[in-house]
């Protein structure tokens, strides 16, 4: 199990977080969901780098004889990780932030030092510093890689395959992942339309930028048969396809939630609306706010999808129910559940920041329905009301309310999920409920006092 650890940065003073499956982070505006959120984010991101850059250069580096003796790649690596602090964080420059990938694998950073230039501030663990060293020798005692540099001419797939099985072996991610980071403020999105390739990279922080990248590949799959085939207007009228699976589901809400299909067009993008037996393409910045956050999300979903059997993802959301009313707001988070459905062949990991109490309420209704249906002979009844691809296992999810430390101005986070009843605990969200009905039961004795 991956685990991080938060001390004094930012808003945050004292976290230490195992990553479930399935993550959401609520409270309060400014009190540390986002970036508790960017930090796991960042650590996925940092161990990107050493697999898909430092790695990889590391072994044509030996395998061309060029910088054998000079380099040292652990130096490089840590450079990377500044780096990647200043794109992340440009403006926290304190506190401790630790993550444990596994037993062997862990990164520890100092960020007073950071800020210090001082040598010390990241600190790698063994597990990092021995595959560096041991790269050299796996490339040496690889009978597939010798017998393949013996040819004239290699053949890039077979190279980059026997690189993976006999040197990259030790991999702490087995499977390929994915990272999306899907920031609020996604109206952006429609502003920019068709126009993404324009933008200067400099005028845009980390998150959006990359956000913008991904949605670019997103868009080469709304224009293909793969995803008319899956979802839209049309796949929805398609004679019924038998039992319910998970594209139809997804489809059923998309629609639902965008009250019609997303459209890409020659004029940038937009929404088809249905109205009066009749289609019309309503451009995506004159929609609704609620359309125009929620509608690049819903891409992004139906993208992972349909893609989930190739690679894993790990995905970041944040307000996802920015400018929706609640029965969206239900349905949005139906549509993100369905990412941590079992059915899909490759893990996905989720987190979701947020500040809707409508996004617990059916987050509780998965989680009852998947314990319901563990009642010998209740599943097909349970199913009849919540399809299981809804379902939650209580075991894959973490909830948690980010707690103001009393007498101070910084936050934890607090574990919200009662084991007594096994289901998250309303009680920090319904005490503003409660605040509202009292100070309206006080004007009303105030009315009718004598």
């Amino acid at each position: 199990m991956q685990r991080i650890e938060v001390k004094n940065f930012g808003p945050l003073k004292d976290i230490n977080l195992e990553i479930k499956d399935y993550m959401v982070f609520i409270g309060p505006q400014a009190s540390g969901k986002s970036t508790l959120a960017k930090l796991i984010y960042f650590f996925w991101k940092v161990e990107d780098k050493f697999r898909q850059e430092i790695l990889p250069t590391y072994i044509g580096n030996l395998l061309t004889k060029t910088h054998r003796e000079e380099v040292n790649y652990a130096e490089t690596f840590k450079g990377d990780i500044r780096k990647l602090i200043s794109d992340f964080f440009p403006t926290i420059r304190n506190g401790n932030i630790s993550y444990f990938y596994n037993n062997e694998y862990s990164i520890s950073i100092d960020l007073t030092l950071y800020s210090l230039r001082g040598k010390e501030d990241i600190q790698l663990s063994s597990g990092f510093i021995n595959e560096i060293n041991e790269v050299d020798q796996k490339i040496k005692s690889s009978p597939s890689l010798t017998n393949l540099l013996r040819q004239q001419k290699i053949d890039l797939d077979d190279f980059i395959k026997i690189l993976s099985n006999d040197i990259l072996s030790n991999s702490t991610e087995t499977v390929k992942t994915e990272r999306v980071y899907i920031p609020a403020g996604r109206i952006i999105l429609s502003i920019l339309s068709n126009s993404f390739q324009l933008v200067e990279s400099n005028s845009l922080d980390y998150f959006n930028e990359s956000l913008i990248r991904f949605t670019n590949k997103v868009r080469k799959f709304l224009t293909s048969p793969d995803h008319n085939n899956l979802f839209g207007r049309d796949a929805i009228i398609l004679p019924y396809r038998g039992e319910e699976d998970i594209f139809s589901l997804c489809n059923r809400l998309s629609f639902k939630i965008l009250k019609g299909d997303f459209h890409i067009g020659d004029n940038g993008d937009g929404i088809m609306q249905y109205h009066n037996n009749s289609g019309y393409v309503i451009p995506l910045k004159h929609t609704s706010s609620g359309q125009q956050e929620s509608s690049w999300l819903i891409n992004v979903i139906q993208y992972i999808l349909a893609e989930s059997d190739a690679n894993g993802y790990d995905i970041i959301i944040e307000e996802p129910e920015a400018h929706l009313f609640p029965d969206a707001q239900r349905d949005m988070t139906k549509l993100i559940t369905l990412l941590s459905s079992p059915d899909s062949e490759k893990k996905t990991r989720i987190i979701v920041t947020t500040h809707s109490p409508y996004i617990l309420a059916t987050l509780n209704n998965s989680i009852k329905a998947f314990s319901t249906a563990q009642i010998e002979n209740k599943a097909e009844e349970v199913e009849k009301i919540l399809s299981k691809e809804f379902w939650i296992d209580p075991k894959n999810l973490f909830v948690g309310f980010m707690n103001k430390n009393e007498g101070e101005d910084n936050f934890g986070i607090q574990d919200i999920f009662d084991q007594e009843s096994g289901l998250i605990d309303h009680e920090v969200l319904d005490k503003v409920s409660d605040d509202i009905i009292k100070q309206f039961d006080d004007l009303l004795d105030i009315q009718y006092s004598e």
